[in-house]
């Protein structure tokens, strides 16, 4: 589901990927080093407090207009990003 349309052309992308709409994780390319973008997990969602995520997740909508927010729900989902199951 898309949860924000950023910019069709210059938009970046962050993935909530979701586990039957819990364990929420918020993956997002990021600038390395050595100049390449790599995918690092930017927030996980504390099961004692899961509304602060969404919070989190529209916060970040409000202060880059250009973001895409995307959600994924299914178990496993970091494999669709090249990452193993439960990474981050």
């Amino acid at each position: 589901m898309v949860l924000n349309k950023g910019d069709r052309d210059a938009g970046t992308i962050l993935l909530v990927f979701v586990e039957n709409g819990a364990k929420a994780r918020a993956w997002e390319r990021m600038p390395s080093p050595d100049g390449t973008r790599a995918w690092h997990c930017s927030k996980r969602q504390d099961p004692e407090e899961p509304r602060e995520f969404d919070a989190w997740v529209q916060r970040r909508g409000e202060r880059d207009p250009d973001l895409w927010v995307v959600e994924l729900d299914g178990a496993g989902g970091e494999r669709l990003i090249g990452m193993p199951a439960g990474a981050g």
